[in-house]
């Protein structure tokens, strides 16, 4: 069996991995949360809105949001934000 060793050239042999082991009983733990952060104010599961739209706006949409480094996402909320506001101050 060929040596292994860690990303600092350190060879990994019983030793070695006993000594990790024995650091995991001075690691504190961790909360492990799943999914994206929420969205919402009080941390709990984001509202979800869906819908479809042309194949040209969806390739558009796409073009953007790697020229402004946002996911398509990120460019949805803020056009239906700004579509929102813009209706409730006019209406």
């Amino acid at each position: 069996m060929d040596e292994m060793r860690d990303s600092k050239g350190n060879l990994i042999d019983d030793a070695y991995v006993e000594a990790a082991l024995a650091d995991l009983d001075t690691v504190e733990p961790i909360a492990i949360r799943r999914g994206r952060p929420s969205l919402s104010a009080d941390s709990r599961e984001s509202p979800r809105v869906s819908f479809r739209v042309p194949e040209q706006l969806a390739g558009e949409v796409r073009e953007l949001s790697a020229e402004l480094d946002l996911s398509v996402s990120t460019i949805a909320r803020v056009a239906l934000a700004e579509y929102v506001e813009r209706h409730r101050s006019t209406g």
